[in-house]
């Protein structure tokens, strides 16, 4: 499958959902044609593909193993499975604000939102759905759940020194 990509004005409302309902991000399904996705606002990018599969294959931290682990493996897996995936196009809020509302919605609620307390949710929506929570470039890199991920493996994938595994583990394995 080609890699979805929102329009700005899918973002733009989408935000404000997370923002002034965040209640309806539990049960909503982002699907195009629907409420909240309106097919002329889904594009594709040309040239990077993934199989969907690939977020039933993500794991959640549990007490067997530390936070770091499961995110190297998690990071690992992702960078893997965009398959053709560059910098410049993983510099797009659009194309990871469609990928986590899209295919990587339970993943994302499961390990980042679940949990949250009620007061908190809008604020962790915006920063684990989208990549500017904070104001400041450093959504890709720390807050986007899945761009931190791929930005993680792209980062360990440039140390010649270790597999892109080991790097990984050795990049995470002090995360809070």
């Amino acid at each position: 499958m080609q890699l979805p990509i929102f329009k700005r004005k899918a973002v733009e409302r989408l935000w404000q959902i997370a923002s002034n309902r965040p209640e309806s991000y539990a049960e909503k399904e982002f699907v195009p044609d629907g409420e909240s996705i309106k097919d002329d606002e889904l594009q594709v990018v040309p040239d990077v593909n993934f199989d969907p599969k690939l977020f039933e294959q993500l794991v959640l931290p549990d007490p067997e193993r530390s936070v770091g682990d499961s995110d190297a493996e998690n990071a690992l897996i992702l960078f893997q499975e965009l398959k053709g995936m560059s910098p410049k196009i993983a510099r797009d809020e659009r194309v990871w604000c469609a990928l986590s509302h899209l295919h990587g919605k339970a993943f994302i609620w499961q390990r980042h939102i679940k949990g949250t307390p009620e007061e908190k949710v809008s604020r962790a929506l915006q920063t684990r759905y989208f990549c500017r929570a904070n104001g400041k470039d450093r959504g890709f890199e720390r807050d986007n759940a899945l761009s931190r991920l791929w930005w993680w493996a792209f980062v360990a994938n440039r140390v010649k020194s270790l597999t892109h595994a080991e790097a990984l583990k050795t990049l995470l394995e002090s995360t809070d």
